[in-house]
Protein backbone atom coordinates (compact mmCIF):
# COMPACT_ATOMS: atom_id res chain seq x y z
CA UNK A 1 0.00 0.00 0.00
CA UNK A 2 2.80 2.48 0.51
CA UNK A 3 4.46 1.80 -2.10
CA UNK A 4 1.37 2.14 -4.60
CA UNK A 5 0.89 5.33 -2.83
CA UNK A 6 3.41 6.67 -3.66
CA UNK A 7 4.40 5.88 -7.11
CA UNK A 8 1.43 4.19 -8.42
CA UNK A 9 -0.42 0.64 -7.89
CA UNK A 10 0.53 -0.01 -11.65
CA UNK A 11 3.84 1.05 -11.31
CA UNK A 12 4.16 -1.06 -7.84
CA UNK A 13 2.61 -4.11 -9.25
CA UNK A 14 5.24 -3.98 -12.02
CA UNK A 15 7.97 -3.27 -9.28
CA UNK A 16 6.81 -6.13 -7.02
CA UNK A 17 6.86 -8.57 -10.04
CA UNK A 18 10.20 -7.64 -10.90
CA UNK A 19 11.22 -8.39 -7.41
CA UNK A 20 9.33 -12.01 -7.46
CA UNK A 21 10.96 -12.70 -10.43
CA UNK A 22 14.28 -11.42 -10.22
CA UNK A 23 13.91 -10.03 -13.50
CA UNK A 24 15.45 -6.64 -14.38
CA UNK A 25 12.78 -3.81 -15.79
CA UNK A 26 13.35 -2.75 -19.08
CA UNK A 27 13.86 0.91 -20.04
CA UNK A 28 10.00 1.10 -21.69
CA UNK A 29 8.61 -0.33 -18.30
CA UNK A 30 10.92 2.17 -16.37
CA UNK A 31 9.78 5.06 -18.90
CA UNK A 32 6.39 4.07 -18.13
CA UNK A 33 6.10 3.98 -14.01
CA UNK A 34 8.10 7.37 -14.25
CA UNK A 35 5.08 8.86 -16.24
CA UNK A 36 2.32 7.50 -13.91
CA UNK A 37 4.13 9.08 -11.01
CA UNK A 38 4.69 12.11 -12.77
CA UNK A 39 0.92 12.03 -13.16
CA UNK A 40 0.04 11.05 -9.98
CA UNK A 41 2.35 14.08 -8.34
CA UNK A 42 0.47 16.68 -10.89
CA UNK A 43 -3.10 15.32 -9.86
CA UNK A 44 -1.95 15.71 -6.36
CA UNK A 45 -1.12 19.51 -7.30
CA UNK A 46 -3.88 19.99 -8.54
CA UNK A 47 -6.14 18.77 -5.58
CA UNK A 48 -4.20 20.66 -3.68
CA UNK A 49 -4.79 24.06 -5.44
CA UNK A 50 -8.29 23.26 -5.35
CA UNK A 51 -7.96 22.56 -1.68
CA UNK A 52 -6.78 26.17 -0.95
CA UNK A 53 -9.21 27.95 -3.54
CA UNK A 54 -11.90 26.57 -1.42
CA UNK A 55 -10.49 27.57 1.31
CA UNK A 56 -9.94 30.80 0.26
CA UNK A 57 -13.36 31.49 -1.05
CA UNK A 58 -14.73 29.72 2.32
CA UNK A 59 -12.63 32.71 3.91
CA UNK A 60 -14.48 35.11 1.45
CA UNK A 61 -18.17 33.95 2.40
CA UNK A 62 -17.18 34.02 6.29
CA UNK A 63 -16.09 37.60 5.94
CA UNK A 64 -19.01 38.93 3.81
CA UNK A 65 -21.77 36.57 6.73
CA UNK A 66 -19.60 39.04 9.05
CA UNK A 67 -20.48 41.96 7.16
CA UNK A 68 -23.81 41.46 6.89
CA UNK A 69 -24.44 40.40 10.49
CA UNK A 70 -22.81 43.76 11.68
CA UNK A 71 -25.03 45.80 9.34
CA UNK A 72 -28.29 44.52 10.66
CA UNK A 73 -26.69 45.01 14.15
CA UNK A 74 -25.93 48.42 13.37
CA UNK A 75 -29.00 48.69 12.03
CA UNK A 76 -30.78 47.27 14.92
CA UNK A 77 -28.93 49.30 16.78
CA UNK A 78 -29.90 52.41 15.06
CA UNK A 79 -33.52 51.43 15.40
CA UNK A 80 -33.19 51.46 18.86
CA UNK A 81 -31.30 54.78 19.62
CA UNK A 82 -34.02 56.57 17.61
CA UNK A 83 -37.15 55.12 19.37
CA UNK A 84 -34.79 56.16 22.99
CA UNK A 85 -34.32 59.32 21.71
CA UNK A 86 -37.52 59.76 20.56
CA UNK A 87 -39.40 58.78 24.22
CA UNK A 88 -36.48 61.13 25.79
CA UNK A 89 -37.57 64.14 23.60
CA UNK A 90 -41.13 63.46 23.85
CA UNK A 91 -40.74 63.04 27.95
CA UNK A 92 -42.34 59.18 28.00
CA UNK A 93 -38.57 57.98 28.73
CA UNK A 94 -38.42 55.26 31.74
CA UNK A 95 -36.10 56.55 34.56
CA UNK A 96 -35.09 54.36 37.89
CA UNK A 97 -33.96 56.83 40.22
CA UNK A 98 -31.95 56.04 43.11
CA UNK A 99 -28.73 56.03 44.71
CA UNK A 100 -25.91 54.40 42.74
CA UNK A 101 -22.01 54.15 43.51
CA UNK A 102 -20.84 55.78 40.64
CA UNK A 103 -17.31 54.10 40.52
CA UNK A 104 -19.20 50.61 40.33
CA UNK A 105 -20.89 51.50 37.44
CA UNK A 106 -18.06 53.00 35.16
CA UNK A 107 -15.29 49.73 36.13
CA UNK A 108 -18.51 47.95 35.23
CA UNK A 109 -18.91 49.15 31.66
CA UNK A 110 -15.15 49.86 31.25
CA UNK A 111 -15.18 45.50 32.07
CA UNK A 112 -17.83 45.43 29.28
CA UNK A 113 -15.47 46.94 26.65
CA UNK A 114 -11.93 45.37 27.39
CA UNK A 115 -12.53 42.46 25.30
CA UNK A 116 -13.28 44.65 21.96
CA UNK A 117 -10.18 46.61 23.27
CA UNK A 118 -8.15 43.70 23.32
CA UNK A 119 -9.48 42.42 19.87
CA UNK A 120 -8.58 45.75 18.16
CA UNK A 121 -5.28 46.20 20.10
CA UNK A 122 -6.56 49.42 22.39
CA UNK A 123 -4.76 49.93 25.97
CA UNK A 124 -7.19 51.05 28.53
CA UNK A 125 -6.02 53.00 31.19
CA UNK A 126 -8.09 53.44 34.29
CA UNK A 127 -7.68 55.42 37.20
CA UNK A 128 -10.52 55.64 40.19
CA UNK A 129 -11.22 56.94 43.43
CA UNK A 130 -10.08 54.16 46.12
CA UNK A 131 -13.36 55.24 47.87
CA UNK A 132 -17.04 54.04 46.42
CA UNK A 133 -18.80 57.50 44.93
CA UNK A 134 -22.39 57.35 45.67
CA UNK A 135 -24.73 59.77 43.56
CA UNK A 136 -28.31 60.04 42.58
CA UNK A 137 -29.19 58.40 39.41
CA UNK A 138 -30.85 55.83 37.10
CA UNK A 139 -28.08 53.16 36.70
CA UNK A 140 -28.75 51.85 33.22
CA UNK A 141 -28.71 55.00 32.09
CA UNK A 142 -25.76 56.01 33.70
CA UNK A 143 -24.26 53.14 32.46
CA UNK A 144 -25.43 53.55 28.65
CA UNK A 145 -23.17 57.38 28.87
CA UNK A 146 -20.15 55.15 29.40
CA UNK A 147 -20.64 52.67 27.23
CA UNK A 148 -21.57 55.26 24.61
CA UNK A 149 -18.17 57.75 25.29
CA UNK A 150 -15.86 54.29 25.63
CA UNK A 151 -17.40 53.44 21.82
CA UNK A 152 -16.68 56.57 20.94
CA UNK A 153 -13.18 56.33 21.66
CA UNK A 154 -12.69 53.00 20.34
CA UNK A 155 -13.93 53.96 16.92
CA UNK A 156 -11.83 56.84 16.48
CA UNK A 157 -8.46 56.47 18.72
CA UNK A 158 -5.58 55.35 17.02
CA UNK A 159 -6.09 52.51 14.83
CA UNK A 160 -2.12 51.10 14.70
CA UNK A 161 -1.67 51.59 18.51
CA UNK A 162 -4.53 52.93 20.18
CA UNK A 163 -4.96 53.83 23.63
CA UNK A 164 -7.95 55.24 26.08
CA UNK A 165 -8.12 56.77 29.11
CA UNK A 166 -10.77 56.68 31.64
CA UNK A 167 -11.04 58.70 34.77
CA UNK A 168 -13.28 59.29 37.66
CA UNK A 169 -13.24 61.47 40.17
CA UNK A 170 -15.03 63.43 43.16
CA UNK A 171 -14.46 67.43 42.77
CA UNK A 172 -16.30 69.98 44.64
CA UNK A 173 -18.97 67.05 45.67
CA UNK A 174 -19.51 66.34 42.09
CA UNK A 175 -18.62 63.01 40.30
CA UNK A 176 -16.53 63.50 37.14
CA UNK A 177 -16.15 61.77 34.29
CA UNK A 178 -13.09 61.70 31.78
CA UNK A 179 -12.44 59.86 28.90
CA UNK A 180 -9.97 60.65 26.72
CA UNK A 181 -8.22 58.62 23.33
CA UNK A 182 -5.68 58.78 20.83
CA UNK A 183 -7.39 59.62 17.64
CA UNK A 184 -6.89 62.36 15.44
CA UNK A 185 -9.11 64.91 17.11
CA UNK A 186 -12.28 66.71 16.07
CA UNK A 187 -11.69 70.49 13.98
CA UNK A 188 -12.73 73.26 16.03
CA UNK A 189 -15.42 74.25 13.53
CA UNK A 190 -17.45 70.49 14.39
CA UNK A 191 -17.31 70.76 18.07
CA UNK A 192 -20.17 72.94 18.64
CA UNK A 193 -22.59 70.32 16.82
CA UNK A 194 -20.98 67.22 17.88
CA UNK A 195 -24.45 66.40 20.59
CA UNK A 196 -26.91 67.35 17.70
CA UNK A 197 -28.90 64.73 16.90
CA UNK A 198 -27.64 63.00 13.45
CA UNK A 199 -24.35 64.80 13.83
CA UNK A 200 -21.84 62.71 12.24
CA UNK A 201 -18.43 63.83 11.23
CA UNK A 202 -15.40 62.14 8.46
CA UNK A 203 -12.70 60.50 9.90
CA UNK A 204 -10.19 61.98 8.45
CA UNK A 205 -8.03 59.02 7.86
CA UNK A 206 -10.66 57.30 5.97
CA UNK A 207 -13.09 59.79 5.01
CA UNK A 208 -15.67 57.64 6.23
CA UNK A 209 -18.23 58.80 8.73
CA UNK A 210 -18.97 56.32 11.36
CA UNK A 211 -21.87 55.83 13.34
CA UNK A 212 -25.48 56.55 13.57
CA UNK A 213 -24.97 60.63 14.68
CA UNK A 214 -27.54 59.34 17.73
CA UNK A 215 -25.29 57.50 20.30
CA UNK A 216 -23.67 61.45 21.78
CA UNK A 217 -26.85 63.37 21.11
CA UNK A 218 -28.76 60.36 23.46
CA UNK A 219 -25.43 60.80 26.05
CA UNK A 220 -26.27 64.72 26.39
CA UNK A 221 -29.70 64.07 27.33
CA UNK A 222 -29.04 61.73 29.79
CA UNK A 223 -26.09 63.93 31.25
CA UNK A 224 -28.86 66.70 31.16
CA UNK A 225 -32.10 64.97 32.78
CA UNK A 226 -29.34 64.18 35.87
CA UNK A 227 -28.69 68.08 36.00
CA UNK A 228 -24.93 67.40 34.91
CA UNK A 229 -22.83 68.79 32.56
CA UNK A 230 -21.15 67.21 29.21
CA UNK A 231 -18.61 69.05 26.76
CA UNK A 232 -15.78 68.17 24.85
CA UNK A 233 -11.86 70.02 24.38
CA UNK A 234 -10.39 67.86 21.30
CA UNK A 235 -7.41 69.64 18.73
CA UNK A 236 -7.44 68.42 15.69
CA UNK A 237 -4.04 66.77 14.23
Amino acid sequence: NQIAGAIGAASARLLINSIVTEEPLGLQEVMEALDETQQIIQYSREIEKKSLELEKTGKKLQQANDRLREEDRLKDDMINQVLDLEKMESGHAEWNLGEVNFVAIVQSAAKGVQQLCADKGITLHENYPMEPLTIYGDKDRITQVVVNLLSNAIKFCNQSAGEIWLEVEKKEGKAILRVRDNGEGIPKENQPYIFDKFSQFTDMKTGRSQGSGLGLSITWRIVHHHRGHIRVESEAG
